[in-house]
């Protein structure tokens, strides 16, 4: 089977890029969102993107933004990946010039007619604890919900993962990909220690 991608979400340092970097992650999340918990600027992202290896894979992250705006920065950033968190039609996905991830929020139940639109428009699918005032740090989402879209589509699984549920989350779905970005910091920080922690125990629960 394919190895499963792991994104670290949340730099806003160069220190925070060469820890996921040095961590053996697969990407660099970047969250341009005004309101995001770790938000970033473009002039911010750039001084750090200037200063990592060519071969660094980076994602972008967006809310309803306009999408001249993520083409521009996607441009800008070299993205390999944008990944839409809002309330993005499949038409308005069309516009995005880069390789998609479209974010949805799992609550009571997972129909899988939500992604029949967006087939041939986007590229991943990406599966989150809803992001509401009643969301407490580091909390799931019912997993077994996303067994047949895991089984269906490419899922990158979100939401209050850490190493000490991530092997449960691999064993259980196997999906393309594992985004965490709460689980691997330190004060405030991105801790290459925990990175490389993470990293360890998807590959070994992968196998």
């Amino acid at each position: 089977m394919p190895r499963i991608k792991i994104k670290v979400c949340g730099v806003r340092t160069l220190e925070d890029a060469s820890a996921i970097i040095e961590g053996g992650a697969d990407f660099l999340g970047f969250q341009f969102i005004s309101f995001a918990k770790k938000p970033i600027t473009l002039e911010k992202a750039l001084e750090i993107i200037k200063e990592l290896p060519e071969e660094a894979r980076l994602v972008g992250v967006f809310v309803d933004e306009n999408p001249e705006k993520i083409n521009s920065i996607a441009f800008q950033c070299n993205l390999s990946y944008i990944q839409l968190h809002g309330r993005e039609s499949p038409e308005y996905c069309r516009l995005i010039k880069t390789p998609l991830i479209k974010a949805f929020e799992v609550m009571d139940g997972l129909d899988l007619k939500i992604f029949e639109p967006y087939e041939g428009i986007v590229d991943k699918f990406l599966l989150d604890t809803p992001h509401d005032k009643a969301r407490q740090p580091g909390q799931t989402f019912d997993w077994n919900m996303a067994k047949e879209a895991c089984q269906n589509y490419d899922i990158m699984i979100a939401g209050g993962l850490s190493t000490e549920n991530v092997g449960e989350v691999i064993k259980l779905l196997h999906p393309w990909g594992i985004d965490v970005s709460g689980g691997v910091m330190e004060d405030d920080k991105i801790s290459e220690e925990k990175v490389k922690e993470f990293v360890q125990v998807v590959r070994e629960a992968e196998k």
